[in-house]
């Protein structure tokens, strides 16, 4: 999620002339937004204890970021006030959810430094929210005729909802239905080949993905704290795989790559 303060750099940036708010009128969004947020904390992990975390968290990130890209089209005091009302209601599901799902996770004397990191990257986020605003306001002031402070709020929800889609998309989309592909992308690998040698070929993307997938998952009871990062390390493997693929031209080394691919999903 983006950083609460960009509200705060769009004030400065511009927004509190255009708008013409007053110093009382700037402070009424401000104070809507936790309204909101405080009414919906309890029914949105209430909503998420029912539902799969995987489908929820990015729900409301993807919810969120068009509704910040739609701070940058307001005209008036009264716009600002019910998109920081809906704002709030919205976000109030996604830090207590993801607390939720660690503590569903971990024991509790594991789970405060997972916490910390949560916060922590929060916090840091301000930081770079700081100097993401400085770029923007001064880059795209006044490109295609939108002022700094709205090309801010687009960035910035366009962004929230370009990572709420890549969010459990990747696991599941990657490892379910690439294995449709998979006799396809060897036949365009080995056009030439008979059907027979094509099914043939299909078989070691599967018996390498069995073997990685059964020393990881027998390696990861003997690291449990270690499993997160070893997730990601093999989605790492993976993306980089799809990259070289692209732009190497030896088919023996494209279809060993394509192997390796479907062993890191």
């Amino acid at each position: 999620m983006i950083p609460a303060c960009s509200i705060g750099n769009a004030k400065i940036s511009g927004m509190q002339t255009d708008l013409n708010l007053s110093s009382n009128q700037y402070s009424v969004p401000l104070v809507v937004f936790f309204v909101g947020y405080v009414i919906f904390e309890v029914p949105s992990n209430l909503v998420l204890g029912r539902t799969r975390p995987s489908i929820s968290l990015p729900s409301i990130m993807l919810v969120w970021g068009t509704l910040t890209c739609l701070m940058a089209v307001v005209k008036e005091f009264r716009h600002l006030v019910v998109l920081r009302v809906l704002i709030g209601c919205v976000e109030a599901g996604f830090a207590p959810g993801v607390l939720l799902v660690l503590s569903s996770w971990y024991k509790r004397t594991e789970q405060s430094k997972r916490f910390g990191v949560y916060i922590s990257a929060a916090i840091l986020s301000g930081a770079f929210g700081g100097l993401l605003a400085a770029l923007i306001v001064k880059y795209l002031e006044g490109v295609h005729g939108i002022r700094g402070w709205r090309w801010l709020f687009i960035v910035e929800g366009a962004a929230t909802i370009g990572w709420a889609l890549v969010a459990g998309y990747m696991v599941i989309v990657g490892s379910s239905t690439l294995t449709y592909f998979y006799p396809t992308l060897v036949k365009g690998l080995f056009g030439n080949a008979s059907t027979e040698k094509i099914n043939f070929l299909t078989m070691p993307i599967y018996e390498v993905a069995f073997i990685c997938t059964a020393i990881t998952a027998y390696f990861s009871d003997k690291i449990p704290a270690w499993r997160g990062l070893v997730i990601a390390c093999w989605l790492t493997f993976s993306l980089i795989c799809s990259i070289v693929i692209c732009v190497v031209y030896d088919f023996t080394a494209r279809y060993v790559l394509l192997v390796l691919m479907a062993a890191g999903l």
